[in-house]
Order: structure tokens, then C-alpha cells, then sequence
């Protein structure tokens, strides 16, 4: 029976690799250590991250009007439907008038920019990278939310799993799973080829006769 989590299976080099759904992966927003806080009032999910410490919207309201030119925020709206969606895009479907909600920021203060890029002045350049990174970081948990994680599994041949890796977000097809992958398995012939040279070098310093020696194919 196929797994229920199974993508993708692709041959490289006298190997498989078997791509997955990554069911264990982590929470980011709990679990990583973002650049942004999370700050959100769903009705139904937690969408805050432990870094938040307002349990209050009016607080967290009136924080945001206290630091109105201190602070780098970026709106969070959700999609729901058959399931959560986040994103600071006020675009369809999160601008939907049924199914989306704006439910709270992602933010950082100018001063954690400045502790954090060791700067004294926050330029404008410095501004939109730290918004792109808060993008980025809405995008992490989009994935994480939507199960857009994955994971591969290296098989030989005779399908022994030769190795494995998880956590990768996003598209499996540009977010450097299949480089890995591949690499590893680079690596695994290399160790091959070099651990067979080692051996016939060592048959043939100890003066091994030809026919007990082994037949090596450097695959």
C-alpha cells in the first residue's frame, strides 16, 4: 500500500529519492527563533508566537499607537476555507468578503533592529529588508499551516534507506530539497569510489592475487 504521504519518487545516480510529506515538522512562530512577534486575536486558532506578550487586543492597540514611528508592522490576514491560510497580502483570496479577516501583525520594534543588525539609524533599506524577512517568516507559517513541508528518503538499489532529511518549507522543488539530496547522494559514491581505491591499493601493497581480489564497479 502506497504512504499516504508519499510526493515523489525521482532516480539519481544508481539511487531513489523518495519525497514525502513531512508530518513532524516544527511550528515555526513556536519553535524557530523569528525576527518578527506574532501578534494575532483569532476567535478559533493561536497564531501568536511565544514571543508575544499581549493577551489584550486594546493593549496591543494601544502599544502599536505609542510606537507609531518605532516600529516595522505588517498586517497578518487569514483565508479560511477547508482549512487556514496567513499571509500580509491584502490580494485574493485575503481579501475575500466571506472567508478572509485581517486577525493581527507581525512586527518589530526599531530598537530589536538595532540590537539585532548592530546599528544606531534605521534606513530605508534596512526597513524594506527587514519587511521582506517579515514576509518571509508569514510565508514559513503559511507552509507550516497548509502541511507545504517535506522530507526525503535516499534508497539504494534494493531499497535500503541510505539516508534522510526533513523540514524543508515550501515548494520541494526550489527550497533546496532536491540540491541536498542530491549532494548527499555525490557524496555517498565519492566515499564509495574512495573507500574501493583504498581497498585494491591495500590488495595490491600486501600482494593479493588477482583472483581472490574483488570485481569493483565504480558506480
Amino acid at each position: 500500500m502506497e504512504n499516504e504521504y508519499f510526493v515523489e519518487k525521482i532516480p539519481y545516480r544508481g539511487y531513489n529519492i523518495e519525497i514525502y510529506r513531512d508530518i513532524y515538522s516544527e511550528n515555526p512562530i513556536k519553535n524557530f527563533d523569528l525576527l518578527g512577534t506574532f501578534t494575532s486575536f483569532h476567535r478559533t486558532y493561536d497564531l501568536s508566537c511565544k514571543k508575544n506578550k499581549f493577551t489584550d487586543k486594546n493593549e496591543f492597540i494601544d502599544f502599536i499607537r505609542k510606537n507609531k514611528n518605532k516600529i516595522v508592522l505588517l498586517p497578518l490576514r487569514v483565508y479560511e476555507h477547508s482549512g487556514i491560510s496567513i499571509s500580509t497580502s491584502n490580494n485574493y483570496p485575503y481579501n475575500d468578503r466571506w472567508d478572509s479577516s485581517h486577525v493581527g501583525y507581525i512586527w518589530i520594534t526599531y530598537k530589536t533592529i538595532r540590537e539585532e543588525y548592530n546599528v544606531k539609524h534605521i534606513t530605508k533599506k534596512l526597513i524594506e529588508k527587514v519587511e521582506n524577512i517579515l514576509i518571509d517568516e508569514v510565508k514559513l507559517f503559511d507552509d507550516y499551516l497548509n502541511n507545504n513541508v517535506y522530507e526525503y528518503i535516499i534508497k539504494s538499489n534494493n531499497n535500503d534507506i541510505v539516508e534522510s532529511c526533513s523540514g524543508y518549507y515550501g515548494n520541494y522543488e526550489n527550497n533546496n530539497l532536491l540540491e541536498d539530496a542530491k549532494y548527499s547522494i555525490d557524496n555517498i559514491i565519492k566515499e564509495k569510489i574512495k573507500n574501493r581505491i583504498k581497498l585494491v591499493k591495500s590488495y595490491i601493497k600486501n600482494n593479493v592475487a588477482l583472483i581472490y581480489r574483488k570485481n569493483f564497479i565504480l558506480n
